[in-house]
């Protein structure tokens, strides 16, 4: 579990509390409405991190909000920032909790690229869900996970290199800390894995900068600009 590598943590834990990262710019700008009113459902937050969705999904009147994390370090420090916030969180692997129809909503904020197997994970969410409810994941976009080496530059400008999209599997890369471990898959596989274990694909979002207001001085300086970053999914049963 690279959380768990402290010295990777430290970096992430800054990145995350200063929200300079996709998540503040990107994916919760998008995600969150595409939740819609969450006033009352039961919600599971897989891969809660330090608990920055559950506390949101709280503060918009969820019902029961449970917050799973397998770090520790995510979980003892959500705990710690959180834990008097109506929130329950638990440390452990999704695939090994048993809930049952326990859930209106499942959410997930870029976690899905470090999960090996995606054929039963989505079909526990599926048995987790309620008659109607909604899966809604952000995932790192394939563009990126394909070849993760970061970007190029020459006399055209910087660019990012997309080579062996089509071959899917395990990838290895440098953020932070040498030997981060993700799963790349084409994004072709992730709808189809939904589809397979009885979802319906409801929105398909590819955030991008055009989406917010961006200072001038970050227009095309900005990453974001040169290639997709995250897309969010939005399935139900």
């Amino acid at each position: 579990m690279i959380y768990d590598n402290d010295e990777f943590f430290e970096q992430y834990k800054r990145l995350r509390l200063d929200d300079t990262g996709l998540n503040g710019k990107m994916e919760e700008p998008c995600m969150r409405p595409m939740m819609g009113d969450v006033s009352g459902l039961r919600v599971l937050d897989i891969g809660a991190g330090f608990g920055h969705q559950a506390v949101w999904l709280k503060e918009h009147n969820a019902g029961e909000v449970v917050a799973l994390d397998p770090s520790e370090n995510m979980f003892s420090h959500a705990t710690a920032l959180h834990g008097d916030k109506g929130i329950t969180f638990v440390h452990g692997y999704y695939e090994e909790q048993v809930f049952g129809e326990a859930f209106d909503l499942i959410v997930s904020s870029m976690a899905l690229h470090y999960v090996d197997d995606l054929a039963p994970f989505f079909a526990k969410c599926y048995r987790d869900l309620t008659e109607g409810g909604q899966l809604i994941f952000s995932m790192e976009h394939p563009v990126c996970t394909a070849n993760p080496t970061g970007y190029s530059e020459d006399e055209g400008g910087k660019f990012w290199r997309l080579t062996d999209y089509f071959q899917e599997g395990e990838r290895v890369q440098t953020w932070f800390v040498d030997g981060v471990r993700k799963t790349h898959r084409k994004l072709s596989t992730v709808l189809n894995a939904l589809m397979a274990c009885g979802f319906t694909i409801r929105q398909v979002e590819e955030p991008s900068p055009l989406d917010r207001e961006y200072p001038e001085s970050e227009k095309k300086t900005d990453y974001f600009w040169i290639r997709p970053s995250i897309v969010v999914i939005k399935a139900g049963k």
